[in-house]
């Protein structure tokens, strides 16, 4: 973990560097002075009083509550705090490198299951080992790709879109009108979500994305332990992850066009009764259907037909029938 960032989670430290390169350097390690390096340990950062200090250090990176005498070198780099706060310091240190350590322990198991082919259900299990709660992947359309572990949890989102294999209606107009939305669009890294339908249950959301699409979305729930840092950083991974898998396998949809498609879905499955409730959602997402409405639905067997070519037919209706909108949606 670079010093910089180790500086961030330091407020009431100082920092006295030799030069702006060693805010860049790498930490690994943070041991007490009476630990002496043998050679100049650029990795490690050793901490005590400044009393602790009794003989000569190689050491490049010092913890204290003040400088120590130059003899100690003059490519020695300081972080300062009150003394009383010194070892609440040390123990923050250690538990942001414990994460570190974490978070690239993750990548290299993230790096096997991509050399192993491993499917999404097996990296949602691995990554629930790190986070140890429970993942739900939805695409741009909010419709369910994955889900661990695979169990009711009596909350209401997760427990009707593991049932429905879609968002209700509900949730999409809630989350186009408390702004949800507009902050998981314009974030490029997971948030915490508490607001809304998260008020009481509080989630991870992490938008699958590149440079120019929104593929779908991560969400983690506070289920089983209280989250942590690191655990923005896996999700962060994982998104990675998983856009690779859905650009392999899946182009996506614009965004207006993935909310019409989960529109027709919730039409299709009952979620809009009437036509108040249909004019609402209409008005909340922007998307401009003019009456009369006409709704058309097709039944295939599945087994008949695979995805791709009923995705085909969708194609092919749209360039006969302008204005029109289809989806494909595997139902019971």
């Amino acid at each position: 973990m670079k010093i910089k960032n180790i500086l961030h989670y330091l407020p009431s430290s100082k920092s006295e560097m030799t030069s702006k390169e060693a805010y860049e350097s790498r930490i690994c390690a943070i041991a007490p002075i009476k630990k002496q390096p043998t050679g100049n340990d650029s990795q490690t950062i050793y901490y005590g009083l400044s009393t602790d200090f009794t003989q000569q250090t190689d050491a490049k990176f010092i913890l204290s509550d003040k400088p120590v005498s130059l003899q100690y070198g003059k490519e020695c780099n300081f972080i300062l705090t009150n003394k009383k706060d010194l070892y609440k310091a040390v123990n923050t240190i250690e538990d942001l490198l414990a994460q570190d350590r974490l978070l690239t322990e993750y990548k290299n198991d993230m790096f096997e299951a991509l050399i192993e082919k491993k499917s999404l259900s097996s990296i949602l299990s691995k990554t629930f080992e790190y986070l140890e709660n429970p993942i739900i992947v939805t695409d741009s359309r909010y419709r369910l790709i994955e889900l661990y572990p695979d169990k009711k949890l009596n909350e209401p989102v997760w427990d009707s879109i593991r049932e429905k294999g879609h968002a209700p209606q509900e949730l999409m107009d809630q989350i186009e009108s408390d702004q949800t939305k507009e902050k998981t669009l314009g974030s490029t890294y997971p948030f915490i979500l508490n607001w809304g339908f998260a008020e009481n249950f509080r989630r991870i959301a992490g938008k699958i994305h590149d440079d120019k699409r929104f593929f779908g979305v991560i969400g983690v729930l506070e289920s089983y332990r209280s989250f942590k840092r690191i655990d923005l950083e896996i999700v962060h991974e994982l998104s990675k992850i998983i856009r690779n898998q859905i650009v392999a396998t899946n182009p996506p949809n614009e965004e207006e066009i993935s909310y019409q498609q989960t529109l027709l879905t919730n039409l299709i499955d009952g979620d809009i009764e009437d036509e108040r409730q249909l004019s609402n959602s209409l008005n909340m997402s922007g998307v401009r259907w003019n009456k009369p409405y006409q709704f058309v639905v097709i039944p295939f067997n599945i087994n008949n037909f695979n995805l791709s070519v009923l995705r085909s037919l969708q194609k092919e209706l749209l360039t006969k029938l302008q204005d029109a909108q289809a989806t494909v949606h595997l139902s019971n």
